[in-house]
């Protein structure tokens, strides 16, 4: 599965139709506890780097930019107008039917999971927890947490 896929089925898990829009720092630490489960293959896993918030793909950067231009999700200004929020179109939903009909149940539970804990944590507590996990990757963080 290409790790692009892993990304579309964090934005559609658990969501419904309307779907939710994520913020980049939301979907770069769902894809970075994605890859670090070991039942993922390693060819489709986003590789990360320490950054100024934490694990950091710029790959994902990418894909989020590719989808969007596919017309696959669209953006949102988010409240405080510092990020572009991410979301599913109804041409991205029909992907994601095609996504869940080939993926394997234990990883789509997997998506609705991380998803799950990255939406429940205030922005805070999502990099206290994310640095408490993997302290290696907050070496290079400007957020104080």
């Amino acid at each position: 599965m290409p790790q692009v896929d892993w990304l579309m089925m964090i934005l559609a898990s658990g969501e419904g139709r309307l779907g939710t829009a994520l913020d980049p720092i939301r979907i770069q630490k769902a894809l970075f506890y994605i890859s670090r489960d070991p039942s993922v293959p390693a060819a489709e896993k986003y590789s990360f780097e320490p950054y100024n918030y934490g694990p950091y793909s710029r790959a994902i950067y990418a894909d989020l930019d590719a989808l969007v231009e596919e017309g696959l999700l669209q953006t949102t200004p988010a409240p405080s107008g510092r990020w572009r929020l991410f979301s599913l179109t109804s041409t991205g939903f029909a992907r994601f039917d095609e996504i869940r009909s080939e993926a394997p149940p234990a990883w789509l539970a997997l998506a609705g999971s991380v998803r799950t804990l990255v939406t429940s944590l205030s922005f805070t507590e999502l990099l206290r927890r994310v640095y408490r996990d993997f302290p290696e990757f907050a070496v290079n963080s400007i957020a104080n947490v």
